[in-house]
């Protein structure tokens, strides 16, 4: 079994993805004692939330070895929501197919990430729900961006309650390979290989189908939850961690990406580098930690939406209430009833 570099170390993510993997190979009847090292195995089954992203690397370029043609597509056909805890929850839960869209590229880090997601419209005036590869390692790239394509599609048709959901195009950007027919039996759509970006395209019609489970009592909490577990994700990552404090302390403040780097003894142009390897970057986290505290500050308090704009930087009432409309789909007073109600 191969290791990695040991700076895929330092970066934790969720062993969510392990775990399907291991159930789905099971089903598959492939013999994983050559994919997992027994202290891997230990670890998924004593359900540990994070594990180092160098080890899912590891377990890719394994699978990898096994030899057995189009194994991604079946690994990722084997996907459910039931894997992905209050994430897979929260997605049944959201009005429309692109709200569900929307919330999974937010809260991606609940996830395993091996690719950033994104959802971004295209010249045929239709969207595409794209992913990119961020392992870095080019003999996984077409595995991994294989293997997510595959999951998106699975679970694209189950939060949708249509089995038969059909793309207009599916985008990829490696050559086509031999088991290309599994690619036509899977989306059931033009596949087009060699393209410059690798995604799923969809019309407005179908990111505006309203989802069968969707919840709208249930999803101020769930989003809580997940705010949630976003803390819990940070506290496995240093960097990250010390970001968000720093922000959260200074959030009533001017926020300047200089200041921050001052404090953590680092150059702008350095911390910039190590926020991208974690697909984020200064304006982000600060989006993140003011939507999380407005948040917080309507459901759980009484203050006027004044004095909250003030406490999170906001100098107008009115930007601040255009910017929550932005984050969350609901004006803050339409988020604080609902929470209320539920």
């Amino acid at each position: 079994m191969k290791n990695v570099a040991k700076e895929s170390g330092f970066i934790k993510v969720s062993s969510q993805k392990l775990f399907f993997i291991v159930c789905a190979l099971e089903q598959m009847n492939i013999d994983h004692s050559n994919v997992f090292d027994r202290g891997l195995i230990a670890s998924i089954k004593e359900l540990k939330k994070t594990v180092p992203l160098g080890d899912i690397i590891n377990v890719y370029r394994n699978v990898l070895e096994l030899n057995s043609s189009g194994i991604a597509l079946e690994i990722g056909k084997r996907i459910s929501t039931k894997y992905y805890g209050l994430f897979g929850c929260t997605m049944l839960c959201r009005e429309t197919f692109e709200d569900a869209l929307r919330y999974a590229i937010k809260y991606h880090h609940l996830t395993t990430r091996t690719v950033k997601i994104y959802l971004d419209e295209i010249p045929t005036g239709n969207s595409v729900f794209g992913c990119e590869d961020i392992l870095g390692q080019p003999d996984l790239c077409q595995f991994n961006l294989e293997l997510q394509v595959s999951i998106h599609i699975t679970l694209l048709r189950e939060f949708s309650g249509n089995d038969d959901l059909t793309p207009v195009n599916v985008y990829l950007q490696y050559p086509e390979p031999d088991h290309a027919d599994e690619y036509k039996k899977l989306f059931n759509c033009p596949i087009l290989f060699d393209q410059s970006f690798t995604g799923i395209e969809f019309t407005d019609e179908q990111l505006k189908t309203e989802l069968p489970k969707h919840n709208p009592l249930a999803i101020p909490l769930l989003l809580k939850g997940s705010d949630e577990e976003m803390k819990a994700y940070l506290k496995d990552n240093e960097l990250l961690q010390s970001v968000y404090s720093w922000v959260s302390v200074n959030i009533h403040n001017q926020l300047l990406a200089e200041d921050l780097a001052e404090s953590l003894y680092l150059t702008p142009r350095t911390l910039r580098r190590k926020l991208l390897s974690y697909d984020t970057s200064f304006s982000k986290i600060c989006c993140e930690i003011k939507c999380q505290f407005a948040k917080d500050y309507c459901a759980e308090t009484e203050l006027s939406f004044d004095d909250i704009a003030l406490s999170i930087g906001f100098t107008e009432t009115a930007n601040f209430r255009k910017a929550f409309k932005q984050w969350t789909n609901y004006t803050p007073t339409e988020y604080r009833k609902s929470f209320q109600k539920a």
